[in-house]
């Protein structure tokens, strides 16, 4: 799929997000004459309201992130103009948030909820994790939310085939244990298991300018699993597709981590080799036009923003990407164990 592609989405009725979305009971109703184009500024999946700038003070506790707000200056007894203290906000990603956090007082956005039972009002969407740098959506489950989009308006349909509706977290794999992220239903009946995941990772592609953007950030027992229960289904003569949504703007590759997570990059190719479909899929936060990170990281824009999650296209993939460095290093460790353990016995 190019850019510039045109989808038809269809002859039905297309539903609201929130009836895609609906727990086990969403469907995808096609439009007469409706089309989706995807033009080089890509198509909207996703759309933030009421973004609350700040900088990144540290993430911790896996759910736990200081935030400073950018509010005005207040002074302290002494009349020295003093910071705001930073405020206490929920983080929406399990994972080490690898290659995001090593920037002081990384540029941030935060969403904001009126809800009476949250603990936190305030909840990290995105950072910026290096000056100029791409925007990096950083709330792990919004992906979902992005493919349920995506496949509303049919931009997909080159990707993962024609579809005439879609259930969310529908109940699979070996006695039913398990969860899917959504079960897509084909024209003709078929069905189709898909899983989502969102990737935050990436690096240089090599000698090339390119990025690569990189899944899992770390061992993900989680994540093996899921792609064993993708290969289970394939085998038994369903349809399987994994798409991996890359929620940042600098990356045209995508590959498994073997650095990482090895075991889950090996699954992964067996998975592929069975017949399961891969999908990367990418998107890009976009902030209005106005709105600029000044030296030392502070989000100029006045105001709660607004910014907008594009799709922009697949992205390509590399399934073997550090395969060879990443086997020789563990092989190396595996020697050196060896060699320590053969010390300490003697």
């Amino acid at each position: 799929m190019g850019l510039g592609t045109a989808f038809q989405v269809g002859s039905r009725t297309v539903p609201s997000k929130a009836a895609v979305l609906q727990h086990h009971s969403a469907s995808m109703r096609r439009k007469p004459q409706c089309k989706a184009v995807l033009a080089t500024e890509g198509i909207i999946v996703h759309e933030y309201q009421d973004m609350v700038p700040g900088q990144l003070v540290k993430r911790y506790k896996r759910f736990l992130a200081d935030i400073q707000f950018q509010q005005p200056h207040h002074h302290s007894q002494d009349g020295e103009a003093a910071a705001p203290e930073p405020v206490v906000v929920h983080c929406p990603n399990t994972g080490p948030m690898t290659g995001l956090l090593d920037r002081p007082m990384a540029p941030a956005l935060c969403s904001m909820s009126s809800g009476a039972k949250r603990k936190y009002r305030h909840t990290l969407e995105a950072v910026q994790p290096a000056p100029g740098s791409a925007w990096v959506g950083v709330h792990s489950a919004l992906a979902n939310k992005m493919v349920a989009e995506a496949l509303r308006l049919g931009v997909l349909q080159e990707q993962v085939g024609p579809v005439q509706a879609v259930r969310p977290e529908v109940a699979y794999g070996q006695g039913g244990k398990s969860r899917v992220d959504f079960m897509l239903t084909r024209p003709d009946g078929g069905l189709a298991y898909l899983e989502v995941k969102s990737v935050t990772l990436a690096e240089q592609y090599g000698s090339t300018t390119d990025k690569i953007a990189l899944f899992p950030d770390t061992v993900s027992d989680r994540a093996q699993r899921h792609v064993q229960e993708l290969t289970r289904m394939v085998q038994s003569g369903q349809e399987a597709i994994c798409v991996f949504v890359i929620q940042r703007g600098d990356c045209s590759w995508f590959a498994p981590c073997w650095e990482k997570d090895p075991q889950y990059a090996r699954l992964l190719g067996q998975a592929v080799e069975a017949g399961v479909k891969v999908v990367a899929m990418c998107c890009s936060l976009d902030m209005p036009a106005d709105v600029v990170v000044d030296e030392e990281g502070a989000v100029q824009g006045g105001g709660p923003l607004s910014a907008t999650v594009r799709y922009t296209g697949p992205a390509k993939v590399d399934l073997q990407y550090k395969q060879q460095s990443a086997q020789q290093e563990q092989q190396a460790k595996g020697k050196a164990r060896g060699r320590k353990r053969k010390a300490v016995g003697s």
